[in-house]
């Protein structure tokens, strides 16, 4: 082995002696190796053999070759040599021996090796044993150097880039660029429209950013900008622009690439406000907005934190392409670039939804700073949520405050926690709830856990004179609801596999949906699958946002 002095005889494959370095080492090697021309030539020998039905013979002619003049000791020329095997090591009994060795005393590197080709190999080997060497084996700075930029120059195996196929509709939409650019030979302007069709579509907004780009229409400002500084797109400017952002790329892809600045390859909190306020100046949904400019912000922000949340799986404030996929978000920007009711967007954009959020942080706001105390916060739901719950959210468990106040919740942090608190089945409140019950932060919750939270549970139903839930019964349902591998370690993948995570969360935190689901009627309970809330979030904001228009109407505004 390199840099140990190790004999051969010694050494196993589960031994733990194939360290990390070493693989390294013998991948480097087996590169160099299998990038030379004459070990390209004596692969591409062999495939022509196999096919001619001559392999044996190509064998028999190369082996030699292989022995005296192999690529490899080109590559290993300036390296020290290895430790040889004595005659009683495993290779040795197996090129003397016709027996098959067992697995485990074959090295890695030696399973592939044609028996037909050891016959040979054997035949003009001759064995001399060498003592292993006793001395630890040390490269000089030089060398190391050396070996380091013959390294660098091997290409890698895998690259993103150089492998990504073409898509398929490519062609499409280089196509529809240069139709677009015969009409406007001179460019195309934000409001040229071109005279094909009846519709006569917007050539910029329609064509090249909706249909060849895929992006929503709203990005269009944004996009005309960073393409060129005149009035005009070029066709020339737009390829080119084309090529380094679009091609190739899938919608998620370049979603990132036209709003990450200094071609980052993720956005964060700020990157989604340019486009957001586009939208507000323009979606003719959201033209009562323009009235009353200080909600203005407060909804875009808003749309912002419920991306995050869908989307941000670690809380780190920073959004990939992976995580936009997964969440969907490019859809939802797609659709609520084609729908005039913001509304009837229920993914993020939803207008009503704000209000009630909004609404919900107003009524615990009791002085209006726009901050929430955790004395605030426990009011929330008719102080529903236990003390204990509350404490271990402003000691910043789920997530970090973003208000900037020591010890104060600011409006985002609050739709972070009321997304998470009306809708308790979805992943990222399953993140936010089960880093709250988890103590001790080691992925599980235990016995002392349940036992810590429920408690005041158990404490608050007999202060309300409800029916008392012993602690052994509670924590029995929950054993036979997750069904954990191991009773007294739960985490948050047993309980999402539960398909029921909201009713273990409510049980240790939140009083009245516990009673809720204790006197609920299972054959009762029944939503409407052609509805459009189709999730326990959008239900609760349909029925919340009914409640406070009746409310309004009956104040008479």
């Amino acid at each position: 082995m390199l840099g140990t002095s190790m004999p051969a005889s010694n050494w196993s494959p589960g031994a733990g002696n194939w360290t990390a370095g070493t693989e390294r080492k013998m991948n480097h090697l087996f590169f160099n190796f299998i990038s030379l021309p004459e070990t390209q030539k004596i692969i591409e020998q062999l495939f022509e053999a196999a096919k001619a039905g001559t392999i044996q013979q190509k064998f028999d002619e190369l082996a030699p070759t292989r022995r005296t003049d192999s690529p490899l000791r080109k590559i290993c020329s300036e390296m020290p040599p290895s430790s040889p095997r004595t005659p009683a090591s495993p290779r040795n009994q197996e090129l003397s021996t016709p027996t098959k060795p067992a697995a485990e005393d074959i090295m890695a590197s030696d399973f592939d090796t044609p028996p037909s080709l050891e016959s040979s190999l054997v035949s003009n080997l001759t064995m001399t044993p060498i003592p292993p060497r006793t001395g630890a084996i040390r490269m000089s700075e030089d060398e190391l150097a050396s070996l380091l930029r013959e390294g660098s120059m091997v290409p890698p195996i895998y690259d993103p880039e150089s492998i990504r196929k073409p898509r398929a509709d490519t062609v499409r939409e280089l196509a529809a660029i240069d139709k677009v650019f015969e009409e406007f030979p001179n460019g195309v302007g934000m409001l040229d429209r071109l005279q094909q069709g009846r519709a006569h579509p917007f050539a910029f907004r329609d064509v090249l950013l909706r249909d060849v780009c895929r992006l929503p229409g709203f990005f269009g400002p944004l996009m005309f900008r960073q393409i060129s500084a005149k009035d005009l797109v070029g066709k020339e400017e737009f390829v080119t622009w084309y090529n380094a952002k679009m091609r190739n790329k899938d919608d998620a892809e370049r979603f990132v690439s036209v709003l990450a600045p200094d071609d980052r390859s993720y956005l964060e909190f700020s990157d989604f406000l340019p486009p957001l306020e586009i939208l507000l100046d323009s979606h003719p949904g959201l033209d009562f907005l323009k009235e009353t400019p200080e909600f203005q912000l407060k909804y875009i922000r808003t749309i912002v934190c419920r991306i995050m949340f869908a989307a941000d799986e670690s809380n780190t404030g920073r959004v990939g392409p992976r995580h936009l996929r997964r969440a969907d978000i490019v859809s939802a920007f797609r659709e609520v670039d084609q729908t005039e009711d913001v509304n009837a967007v229920l993914r993020f954009f939803s207008y009503e939804h704000f209000y009630v959020i909004y609404c919900k942080f107003w009524e615990l706001d009791r002085d209006h700073d726009h901050l929430l105390s955790e004395t605030d916060l426990a009011a929330y739901g008719n102080y529903s949520l236990s003390t204990r719950c509350v404490e271990r959210i402003f000691q910043e468990v789920p997530r970090r405050f973003t208000s900037g106040v020591r010890g104060m919740m600011g409006f985002e942090d609050f739709v972070w926690f009321i997304l998470a608190e009306e809708d308790k089945n979805q992943l990222p409140s399953q993140r936010y709830w089960f880093s709250i019950a988890d103590r001790d932060g080691d992925g599980f919750t235990t016995p002392a856990d349940f036992e810590y939270f429920f408690t005041e549970q158990q404490e608050r139903l007999r202060h309300i004179g409800f029916e008392e839930i012993e602690l052994q019964d509670a924590r029995c349902q929950m054993i036979d609801m997750v069904n954990p591998p191991e009773e007294t370690l739960i985490s948050l993948d047993d309980i999402r596999r539960s398909l029921m995570p909201a009713n273990y969360y409510n049980l240790i935190f939140n009083l009245n949906k516990l009673m809720m689901f204790e006197r609920k009627d299972p054959y009762t309970y029944h939503f409407d699958a052609s509805a459009p809330e189709q999730c326990d979030w959008d239900r609760w904001a349909r029925v919340e946002y009914d409640r406070l228009e009746a409310l309004d109407e009956d104040d008479g505004y």
